[in-house]
Parts: C-alpha cells; sequence; structure tokens
C-alpha cells in the first residue's frame, strides 16, 4: 500500500493555502504547484503540513493539522504523533486517537484548520 506524499502550506505574499510537494529554495520553504511543476509558492515555514492518507466522509483529503469533526459533534486535532510514528485525532475526552481509514470515510468531516480557524477547537480542550 503506497500513500502520496503531498504538503499545503500558506503563501506568504497572500494567505492562500496551496498544495504540492515540499522543497527548499535560497532558504525557504516551497510549496511546488501539483499541477504545474514550473510554479513554486513562498510559504510560512508554521503553516507546512503533510497530507495523511486520509479522506473524511465527503472524500476531502486530511492534512496535518486540520480540525475535523467526529459524528456530528465532536472537534479533533490532527497532529503527527513521532512516538507511534503515524497521525492521530486529538481532543480532550479521549485523548490521542488513530482512527482507521474506513472510520474517517464514514464518520469524520473535515471543518477547518488550526491556522486559518482555531476558534473552531474552542471549548475542545486545545491550547
Amino acid at each position: 500500500m503506497k500513500r502520496e506524499i503531498k504538503f499545503r502550506g500558506e503563501r506568504v505574499d497572500n494567505d492562500e493555502f496551496v498544495y504540492g510537494y515540499l522543497t527548499k529554495m535560497w532558504g525557504l520553504l516551497h510549496i511546488v504547484d501539483l499541477n504545474n511543476e514550473n510554479l513554486a509558492y513562498t510559504v510560512i515555514p508554521e503553516t507546512v503540513c503533510q497530507f495523511t492518507g486520509l479522506h473524511d466522509k465527503n472524500g476531502v483529503e486530511i492534512y496535518e493539522g486540520d480540525i475535523v469533526r467526529h459524528n456530528g459533534n465532536l472537534e479533533s486535532l490532527i497532529e503527527f504523533d513521532a512516538e507511534d510514528a503515524g497521525f492521530k485525532s486529538k481532543n480532550k475526552y479521549f485523548g490521542k486517537l488513530h482512527p482507521s481509514k474506513e472510520f474517517f470515510k464514514d464518520h469524520v468531516e473535515a471543518i477547518g484548520n488550526i491556522y486559518q480557524h482555531p476558534h473552531l477547537l474552542e471549548g475542545a480542550g486545545h491550547d
């Protein structure tokens, strides 16, 4: 089983998120456009997130730093867990969970990300 390795990051020039391959040029992080490898955008390093290989119930790709809703009422943050070498869903009620692809596909919806929508985690026990 092979997972596609790609990233997203917020452009420094217009606050839009771009998706593609991560590279470092001239000391800056860039994302190379998936559809046009001649285009590379400088991105804010703190906003660079990796694709998890998972999709939500609407087919939306899930990235590290995404905020997801489980079963319609529980918000969680997607993080990389170095200890377990995998992506996890984290919230104050259940701690860290490593849900299956089937669980994400059937019960999880991406509702935003920590950089553009931090307010979505208010009350969910995140700092």
